[in-house]
């Protein structure tokens, strides 16, 4: 920066106020003796704005102060952009592993797929091989549960016999375990119906007769189904001890 001149200054710049003249002003008299320029004229101003060489330091300062703040906002913000640059490029990275894992995923669908369908069609010939060698043995359909599974007399034994009477058993079994299944289905579904009607109205809707129904319904159910599994192992039991004592 300039620095300010303390002396006597004989260089480009000095203590005296720029614009000053060196000389003593020459004033021209308002009256003049000429009879034709006898009008006033307006005095001439000879004083120009002063600039003193501290003042344009003060300005130079100012703009140099003002230029490095700008200069250090924009490195600021050029960093700024560059941490938004490397997010960008790393979430471009990643998108692109994702892009790759989606498309090995759709790849192992597509297997998938067609390893199900090949594996329906093995299913489907195989029920109907099964169905044609139940037809021809006249087996009865498995969804029967009433009817008696076929035994030839005339080459069996006591133990085939017992073994049929065990396998209708189960089926029968099986057959009251599904219709409690189909019960307690039943049963949860008109507890989540009122479940939602709770949530729907007011609890003075929901009476306590109702809940007292639904209650007794399902100790009905869970009495009904101990009763059939104590029904159950005591036929086992006794299945299992004839068996063991014609062996």
């Amino acid at each position: 920066m300039f620095g300010a001149s303390t002396g006597t200054s004989t260089g480009l710049f000095s203590s005296t106020p720029l614009g000053k003249p060196t000389t003593a002003p020459t004033t021209t008299p308002l009256l003049s003796s000429n009879p034709l320029a006898s009008t006033l004229k307006p005095p001439t101003s000879t004083t120009d704005e002063k600039l003193l060489f501290s003042d344009l330091e003060t300005v130079v300062n100012n703009l140099t102060m003002e230029v490095a703040h700008l200069e250090r906002s924009f490195l600021s913000q050029a960093l700024e952009i560059n941490a938004y640059d490397r997010v960008v490029r790393e979430n471009e990275r990643k998108l692109i592993n994702a892009d790759k894992e989606i498309t090995n995923l759709e790849a192992s669908r597509d297997r998938l797929n067609y390893n199900l369908g090949f594996i329906d069609e093995q299913h489907a010939e195989l029920e109907n091989l099964v169905s044609d060698i139940e037809k021809k043995l006249g087996l009865p359909d498995w969804t029967d549960y009433s009817k008696p599974y076929p035994i030839d007399m005339s080459c069996a034994s006591s133990a085939d016999e017992q073994r049929r009477k065990i396998m209708q058993l189960l089926t029968t079994v099986d057959a009251q375990l599904k219709e409690a299944g189909d019960d307690i289905d039943e049963i949860i579904g008109q507890v989540s119906s009122l479940v939602k009607e709770k949530e729907n109205v007011s609890s003075n809707v929901i009476t306590v007769e109702h809940i007292q129904k639904v209650l007794k319904k399902q100790l009905e159910n869970l009495v009904w189904l101990d009763s059939k599994s104590e029904e159950l192992n005591v036929k086992t039991s006794k299945l299992s001890r004839s068996l063991t004592q014609e062996v």
